[in-house]
């Protein structure tokens, strides 16, 4: 497993390549989502357009990532996610679970929309707006 690391909008994109499964690959992406949530952004992405099978143990991790983003008041978003890989996730009955976009814009689309959303209902609203004039956004 390799992984890449790139950063738009407040957001870490990871994006992964190879087997996520049994092993180090595990270990890897478990320690790349907690160095991402620590370094203060205010979601992560993980690009999955690499990876062309996961077994139990990365469903796992995916799971975990997500849990612990979520308890971090953050967001997790998957996205890239080959026919393989959206059908393993659909057997296991995780893909209502897991957050998964269409593509990294999307992804970032829903990070960015959390961020405004809650900086609005804590009262800092964000530069220009008001409260009133945020709209739900579908993406």
């Amino acid at each position: 497993m390799k992984i890449g690391q790139t950063h738009e909008h407040d957001t870490v994109i990871l994006h992964l390549s190879g087997h996520l499964g049994v092993g180090e690959s595990v270990r890897i992406l478990a320690a790349a989502v907690r160095r991402a949530l620590a370094s203060g952004a205010s979601g992560v992405v993980l690009d999955l357009s690499g990876v062309g099978y996961l077994d139990a143990a990365g469903i796992g991790v995916l799971i975990a990532a997500h849990r612990r983003a979520l308890r971090d008041g953050r967001r997790l978003v998957l996205t890239g996610l080959r026919a393989r890989v959206r059908s393993i996730l659909g057997l296991a009955r995780v893909d209502g679970v897991l957050d998964c976009a269409r593509d990294q814009t999307s992804a970032l689309a829903r990070v960015l929309h959390t961020e405004i959303l809650e900086s609005s209902l804590a009262g800092k609203g964000a530069p220009g707006t008001t409260p009133m004039a945020l709209k739900p956004t579908v993406v």
